[in-house]
């Protein structure tokens, strides 16, 4: 891996900010196994709280949702068929949008493991902030997102056959639903390692709550098995 690597444009160009109701947040094409263009997000951008605490999913796999996304420069508009994971701890959404052709690399989903403590780079749009152009030759959009960097910490499971990834680094509202990227040493190429979730939070002594810099990442072998669901 060369020093100094920088993440290759077609994740800046790739990465898209999403509006669903009045929730902000970051999504990525990608291609379903059957070749149908889907976008891929956080699962709780759809999910509602309950009175008596917790959130709750009220849609079905394969009910239609409409999000507004920003590409090139225009916000579109677009009903798509929302899919998830059976447990719904895993937090990632992924939309299928039909008669769309989105560029998305099924490669950056296979390939060896990443390795603990490696760098990783996470793409968004926190707090509504943005790289902004005057005019590019080469770029399509006038904006992109920013880039944020980690290091992959480590696993957790969450119960006997979920887990999460940790990423050490400082995050916040609006990064969720962004790719989470590695090099992968032994396959010499930049895989996808999951999905932006949200960070910890951390509780003082006087009760309030700030950032960890622990991060939450859902892994991207879960995203593998909702795209099956893509009908």
């Amino acid at each position: 891996m060369p020093i100094g690597l920088v993440p290759p444009v077609p994740w800046f160009e790739g990465t898209h900010q999403l509006i669903y109701k009045n929730r902000a947040a970051t999504c990525f094409p990608i291609k379903a196994p059957n070749s149908k263009s889907c976008f891929v997000t956080a699962l709780h951008t759809f999910k509602t709280t309950k009175r008596n605490g917790g959130d709750t999913i009220r849609y079905r796999n394969g009910d239609t949702v409409n999000i507004i996304v920003y590409i090139n420069n225009a916000w579109l508009r677009f009903n798509g068929h929302l899919y998830y994971h059976t447990d719904t701890l895993i937090d990632i959404a992924v939309i299928e949008v039909p008669n769309l052709n989105l560029t998305g690399d099924p490669d950056t989903l296979n390939g060896s493991p990443l390795v603990i403590g490696q760098d990783c780079f996470f793409f968004g749009y926190p707090l509504n902030k943005k790289m902004t152009f005057k005019e590019s030759k080469t770029i399509k959009s006038n904006s992109l997102p920013l880039v944020n960097k980690g290091i992959y910490s480590g696993s957790q499971f969450l119960n006997d056959s979920i887990s999460v990834t940790y990423v050490s680094a400082h995050n916040t509202y609006g990064y969720s639903g962004g790719p989470v990227i590695g090099y992968n040493y032994m396959d010499k190429k930049w895989q996808l390692l999951g999905v932006v979730s949200g960070y910890y939070p951390q509780r003082n002594a006087d009760n309030s709550r700030e950032n960890s810099g622990i991060m939450g990442v859902s892994e991207v072998r879960y995203l593998v098995q909702i795209m099956q669901k893509v009908r």
